[in-house]
Formats: structure tokens, sequence, C-alpha cells
């Protein structure tokens, strides 16, 4: 399961500012990308034909619950999923949107039913597996960041011939499997959290107070919006007091605004363009630093 989105990186303006780059993945990128993908499904057959058993990066299939979430929206959208996860269900429910929009709306759906993968020891016999990459056996053989995950499986290949793994030393690898995933989850809670405050003085130095941008609808609550400034990909939030100074009402748990020539009132969905201006930085915990946004009008 793949999206074709570009990639932000950020980059220093001659000015002494920020500003926000984006990278399109070019068929020189995808050929990496599938050469990688070819060597990490390879080194996995490996482990479990030398020793039936291995390290492997797997994620299991959306969870029953999540899928029927998904199942439900797509029907708001007339569209029907298959009734046990498919990949191919997925994509066709993203390709049948008929708008960038909605296409964006299903794109956030799709992703909110994955779940994370993790790396795991397991046996041929127990089965892993990776959903979104729809393989059989995978495992982290070669990466542009060497993983402590990778030399584990070096280890592993390059033993000498005839070397057997003994129930103490597959107990102690899966010790260190789940040290690499815990540590590979904190690792990306901080570069998130180092980057998203990057991205945040990026656009406030170089977005005045009074100017509009446009804002992705991510979530909605009866307390207000969560967004994402287009462009910058920044998260910001949008009270429902904010929106109530435009019109706007909590109807059933979705926020209806007011009523236009056709007399039909805008229902706001996830993944809507909305035109905003950023207000102040919130401090307060326990989601500080966080933009306060307010509806144009």
């Amino acid at each position: 399961l793949d999206f074709e989105e570009p990639e932000p990186t950020m980059v220093a303006t001659p000015e002494g500012g920020w500003e926000l780059k984006w990278e399109v993945h070019n068929d020189a990128h995808k050929l990496i990308e599938e050469l990688m993908l070819l060597a990490n499904r390879e080194a996995a057959a490996m482990l479990v034909k030398r020793y039936g058993a291995g390290l492997f990066r797997h994620q299991p299939p959306p969870d029953a619950e999540s899928w029927a979430e998904l199942s439900a929206w797509a029907v708001t959208k007339s569209h029907e999923m298959t009734a046990e996860p498919s990949l191919l269900s997925m994509a066709s429910l993203v390709a049948a949107q008929p708008t960038p929009e909605t296409q964006a709306a299903a794109v956030m759906k799709v992703r909110s039913a994955m779940r994370p993968a993790r790396y795991v020891v397991q046996d041929e016999k127990t089965g892993g597996g990776h959903f979104s990459l729809s393989v059989d056996w995978y495992t982290h053989f070669t990466s542009p960041i060497r993983r402590y995950a990778d030399l584990l499986v070096h280890r592993l290949l390059l033993a000498p011939q005839g070397f057997e793994m003994t129930p103490a030393a597959w107990e102690e690898l899966t010790r260190q499997v789940a040290w690499c995933s815990d540590r590979a989850q904190a690792s990306r809670m901080a570069e998130r959290l180092v980057w998203d405050r990057l991205k945040l003085k990026g656009f406030t130095t170089e977005t005045a107070k009074t100017d509009t941008v446009q804002a992705r609808v991510m979530r909605i609550t009866p307390r207000g919006l969560r967004v994402v400034i287009a462009g910058w990909q920044v998260g910001a939030w949008l009270p429902g007091s904010e929106l109530r100074k435009q019109g706007y009402q909590l109807v059933d748990n979705a926020w209806v605004g007011p009523a236009g020539l056709d007399c039909v009132g805008v229902v706001l969905q996830e993944g809507t363009l909305l035109p905003v201006r950023w207000v102040h930085v919130s401090l307060e915990r326990p989601a500080y630093p966080e933009l306060q946004m307010g509806l144009t009008p």
C-alpha cells in the first residue's frame, strides 16, 4: 500500500528564516526502494530457510473494530469494503473518491485503520507477515539508517555453517528485539517532536497573523477541529468557539455551517479545506506548543 506523497524537508532561507521544500520521488528513488524491499524479503526468506525462524518486521492487518469503522465510513461514500481486511479494498476506496479533498480524507481513514509494525522473533509455524507490504516474511537487512536490528540479522546470516541457535539464544534475541521496537518508537516520537517544532517556528516566522492559509480537517470533535496547514504540514487546533463565530453549529457530532444560496448547510468533513489564519501559539500542557487557529470569514 503506497501513497504518492512528496516528502517535506526544512531548509534555511538567505534571509535567515526557514521554509518547507517538497521532494517528489522520481523513478530513481522508486527503483532503489524496490531493490531495498527485495533485499529485505530475500534476507527474511534466508532466515526462515536456515533456522526455521528469525528476526522479522511484522505488521498485523487492521483489527476487527478498526476495519468495521473504516467499512462503515466507506458506506457513507457509496463504497463497499471486503468482509476481511484487504489492501486492494483499501486502495480501491482511495481511488474511487472523486475529488482531491475526498481522496485525502480516504487516505487519512486508511492510515488510521493500520496497525503499527514491530520487530518480532517468530518461527515459520507461527507465521509473520507485513500487511501493508503484502509479504509473508520481511526483515530489516538494509536501510538508509543502519539499525541495530539490521546488525542482529547480519549476525544470524553470517554465522558459521552448522551454527545452531539454542533456546537460551532465542530468548535473548527476543529480549533484544523487544528493546529494538521500544527504542524505535521512542526515536520516532523524539524526531516528530523536533520536526513539529521546526515546522511551527518556520510557519509562524514566515506567515503573518493577517495572512489567510488553507487548512485540511484531520479530526472532528465536539470541541473543535484538528487541522493541518497546507504547504507546511503543521498541526493546529481550530476551537469550536471560532467556528460558532462564523455561524457553524454542532449537530449530531458534526459541524454544520450556515446555508448557502441553495439553502443547504455546509457539513465539515475530514479532508475538507478551510481558509484560516493563525491566532497564537498555546504553551499550555499537555499539547504545547500548539498552534491556535481562527476561521477566516
